[in-house]
């Protein structure tokens, strides 16, 4: 992230710092002048934000957006997986944009697409799916989920690519009052170890 610019986008203003990841170093505050956070209330003013992405000054090099599926259902819809559909559309339409333009000023850049674009939406539970997943998986090749450990302070992180068997990794957390890693597994490992780990998730 170092140099670069990030639109965080979310509905809810912060009324904490984030967790912080145990051992880790903390923001360089100069850093994080360069996160530029909007509160939006709805689609309509999400939608205008991304509409004017291209004449932003300075353009933004990644977005993130906490809760798309708040900006789907705000304003609700009879149409609305019509409305999912069109809201990622936009999105990714952004990011494509900032994609090209990273390009375009370092042709040597190793960015890629999904470099540019992190969103979150929540589920009704752990371990189940979000309300549009499909419409999601469509637009978003990349899927992180984060489940809770059946009778345990754990969670883990899976990351998925569309059309895999298995995540690409899996790492094992605990939250208190910092984000503990407790064990990552990748590649080999997964292969044989995912169905013993999967069995244990709630």
């Amino acid at each position: 992230m170092d140099g670069q610019v990030v639109l965080y986008i979310t509905h809810e203003k912060f009324s904490a710092l984030p967790v912080s990841i145990e051992g880790a170093t903390q923001p360089d505050p100069i850093l994080m002048k360069q996160v530029h956070i909007k509160y939006l209330s709805d689609r309509p003013s999400f939608l205008k934000e991304l509409s004017q992405i291209h004449i932003a000054g300075p353009a933004p090099d990644i977005i993130i957006v906490d809760g798309l599926d708040h900006y789907i259902s705000n304003p609700k819809s009879n149409s609305s997986g019509q409305v999912a559909a069109s809201t990622c559309a936009h999105l990714l339409d952004a990011a494509v944009f900032l994609h090209n333009k990273r390009l375009k000023s370092s042709p040597s850049s190793l960015s890629s697409l999904q470099s540019c674009l992190v969103t979150s939406v929540s589920t009704p539970s752990s371990n189940t799916l979000p309300p549009f997943y499909e419409i999601y998986s469509g637009y978003f090749s990349t899927t992180l989920s984060i489940t809770d450990i059946e009778d345990t302070q754990m969670k883990q992180l899976q990351c998925w690519q569309k059309g895999e068997g298995r995540p690409q990794y899996v790492i094992t957390f605990e939250v208190g009052k910092t984000i503990r890693v407790m064990d990552v597994m990748v590649g080999a490992e997964l292969d044989a170890d995912w169905s013993q780990a999967s069995s244990t998730v709630t």
